[in-house]
C-alpha cells in the first residue's frame, strides 16, 4: 500500500472509532514507524492549506507512536499486585475493541491472558476496575455514544455495531449505565449539526486485525 493509501486508511479508521490501538495492530510492528512518518509528511504538506488536517495528522502520528511504545513496554512488564501484566491488559483491551461487535466469551478472554477463570476474574477487576462483562458493557456503551453523535445511523444499527442483540437490549443496557434512554441522550447531546455517515469496519478487516493480537 502506498504512503498516501496508508494515511487515508489510518485517518478513516481513526475518524470512525478513535481506535488507534486497533489500527496499530492491523499492521506489523515494523510498519508503525512508517505510518507515523507518512502522517507527519502529510501534516507538513497540509500545513499551509488545511491546518485542521495537519493538526489531526500530527495527533494521530503521536498516538501511533505512543501505542508502539506501550507495545514495546508490555512484554517484559510484571503484573501489578493482584492484577494483570501490562501485556495481558493491552491484549485484552485490544481484543475487546476489535470484537465488540460479536459475542465475547469468558473462555476467549482467559485464553488471551493465559489464566484460569477464577484467577482471571480477580486480576481483570483489579486492573480494569470492573468485572470483565461489566467492562465490556461499558465499552460498548461508550462506542454507542460516539456513533450516535458522529453518524446518522439508526439506533437499531448502532445496537448491532456495538454487539447488542437488538435495539431493545441496547436500550436496557444503555439506560442502566447512563441513566437515560439512547434516544433521549442523543437528542440532549446533539449540537444540531448535520450527521455524516461513517462506514463500518467490515468483518474481514476485523479478522485481519485480530490476527496480530
Amino acid at each position: 500500500m502506498s504512503g498516501a493509501g496508508v494515511v487515508t486508511g489510518v485517518l478513516a479508521t481513526h475518524e470512525t472509532y478513535g481506535e488507534v490501538g486497533a489500527v496499530a495492530r492491523m499492521v506489523f510492528e515494523s510498519d508503525i514507524m512508517s505510518l507515523a512518518i507518512a502522517l507527519i509528511t502529510e501534516a507538513e504538506l497540509s500545513l499551509e492549506t488545511n491546518r485542521a488536517t495537519s493538526k489531526a495528522c500530527l495527533a494521530r502520528a503521536h498516538a501511533l507512536l505512543s501505542v508502539r511504545g506501550d507495545s514495546n513496554d508490555a512484554a517484559p512488564g510484571s503484573p501489578e499486585h493482584g492484577g494483570l501484566a501490562p501485556w495481558q491488559k493491552q491484549r485484552l483491551k485490544t481484543y475487546i475493541e476489535l470484537h465488540m461487535r460479536f459475542r465475547i466469551d469468558m473462555s476467549d478472554l482467559t485464553s488471551i491472558a493465559r489464566l484460569s477463570t477464577s484467577h482471571f476474574a480477580r486480576a481483570f477487576k483489579k486492573s480494569f476496575g470492573a468485572a470483565p462483562f461489566a467492562y465490556i458493557a461499558r465499552t460498548r456503551v461508550e462506542r454507542a455514544k460516539r456513533l450516535m453523535l458522529e453518524t446518522d445511523l439508526a439506533l437499531s444499527q448502532i445496537a448491532l455495531e456495538c454487539g447488542m442483540c437488538d435495539q431493545s437490549h441496547f436500550t436496557r443496557v444503555f439506560s442502566r449505565l447512563v441513566g437515560q434512554s439512547p434516544n433521549r441522550w442523543r437528542r440532549a447531546h446533539s449540537s444540531g449539526e448535520v450527521f455524516r455517515t461513517v462506514p463500518m469496519v467490515s468483518s474481514p478487516e476485523r479478522q485481519q486485525a485480530a490476527e496480530y493480537i
